[in-house]
């Protein structure tokens, strides 16, 4: 069976997890103070999209570092297919990727 990604409330954080075959393996995760902004991006707890995840994973790295989480969740939300995909490896491979980001966005 292949596994799922769920989102998860626990002491304080919000996981982006990946389920399967009952062990849970952590993916992101972000203070519980920005719940109602992931919940802009994925409704439910389960999440079977990837393109969803990959946009949580975005928005969960980027929260943390900007004053105004309303419009980095817009940002997030508008992104193309295309435009998520590129995010999400460069945020993959180094850290420097988020400083772009912010400032390809105007974000602060």
């Amino acid at each position: 069976m292949v596994g799922k990604y769920v989102l998860v409330k626990k002491r304080g954080r919000i996981y982006l997890a990946y389920l399967h075959d009952g062990k849970a393996y952590t993916y992101a995760s972000a203070h519980e103070r920005y719940w109602e902004f992931i919940r802009l991006i994925a409704s439910k707890d389960e999440i079977y999209d990837v393109m969803t995840v990959m946009r949580l994973y975005i928005l969960m790295k980027v929260l943390p570092r900007v004053k105004d989480v309303v419009k980095a969740t817009d940002v997030v939300r508008d992104l193309r297919d295309f435009e998520v995909l590129f995010w999400y490896v460069k945020f993959n491979k180094a850290s420097s990727a988020i400083k772009a980001f912010k400032t390809l966005y105007g974000l602060r």
